[in-house]
């Protein structure tokens, strides 16, 4: 998934996906007229807006944010998500994107209108509280943008800050990238031998979590793969960091926005199969040992390590 300015030639796109969306979620689907007239309404109207495409070139989410009036904030707007891919950090994406936009602009706060009552708009009222917007009136949220992100904040003391501008995002790899990536790794002896680049192209299709951490220059520094019903359950099966890049937070960073896009922690118990010298890791998490799992496996087992 990738994060581009408006593009004219996705239009019709973007505008199926919004028409999709809002019959998803039980609305009589009806298109904004701003969306007919993206160009004019936010770009040359002093704004921005964003398009997230999938693997296929296909929209799968937009957004758009500008200017109201004369004070040192933005309104956000039209922030969709396809209705089959959600979830999958494909609309903190989008927010995010905004969020940057507008404080580059020199803006100091980000608004947002939600739809009443709560109970029809539930969806939008546990999303933006989770990325750091409070209530402010009725029906409108805003969040401070001099505070920065919680995720990019400096980490508490003990704990090692990140470097190099690493950033977390929803993405699908590649087999070939990613059978790269862990040869920097300790995850390379995980797998067996039999039908290896097939199989990890298979996992890598069906992870119902994708994340990534690359720096600046693109380099893939970190990756979380995991499989979740998105209401109990994550079961994280690759959570690697790059050797030249442990201790930084890069695994700790994975690990909440996977918890994030499964459902949160107050829904969600996470899963995962640890080498021992992981373990400490995982137990900083707050996670412990389970003696409720149980496995089935006749597979064929021949141990190698990626190089």
């Amino acid at each position: 998934m990738r994060i581009i300015a408006y593009d004219e030639k996705y239009r019709d796109d973007m505008i199926f996906m919004v028409l999709e969306a809002k019959d998803a979620l039980g609305r009589v689907p009806g298109l904004n007229a701003d969306l007919l007239t993206v160009r004019q309404s936010y770009p040359e109207a002093g704004g921005m807006f964003w398009l997230a495409l999938d693997e296929k070139d296909r929209v799968v989410g937009c957004a758009g944010c500008r200017p109201e009036g004369e004070g040192t904030g933005v309104f956000l707007h039209r922030l969709y998500v396809k209705a089959g891919c959600k979830r999958r950090g494909i609309g903190s994406a989008l927010l995010k994107a905004a969020e940057e936009w507008a404080a580059g602009q020199g803006k100091k706060e980000m608004y947002v209108h939600l739809g009443t009552p709560k109970e029809q708009w539930f969806e939008s009222w546990a999303f933006y509280p989770k990325h750091g917007y409070r209530e402010y009136r009725e029906g409108y949220m805003k969040k401070d943008l001099t505070a920065g992100d919680p995720e990019d904040r400096e980490p508490p003391a003990g704990e090692t800050g990140l470097s190099g501008g690493v950033r977390i995002q929803s993405e699908r790899l590649t087999a070939e990238e990613y059978i790269g990536f862990l040869a920097r790794t300790d995850l390379g002896s995980q797998y067996p031998a039999e039908r290896f680049p097939e199989r990890i192209g298979r996992l890598l299709k069906s992870a119902s979590v994708s994340l990534t951490a690359r720096d600046e220059s693109g380099r893939l520094n970190g990756v979380l793969l995991g499989l979740t019903d998105f209401a109990y359950w994550l079961f994280v099966t690759d959570l690697g960091v790059a050797r030249d890049h442990e201790r930084q937070g890069i695994g700790r960073r994975l690990m909440r926005a996977a918890l994030d896009i499964a459902g949160g922690e107050k829904d969600i118990a996470v899963y995962l199969v640890a080498n021992e010298r992981a373990v400490p890791f995982y137990e900083k998490l707050g996670m412990d040992k389970a003696e409720d799992v149980m496995r089935y496996s006749r597979i064929e087992w021949t141990s190698f390590t990626v190089k």
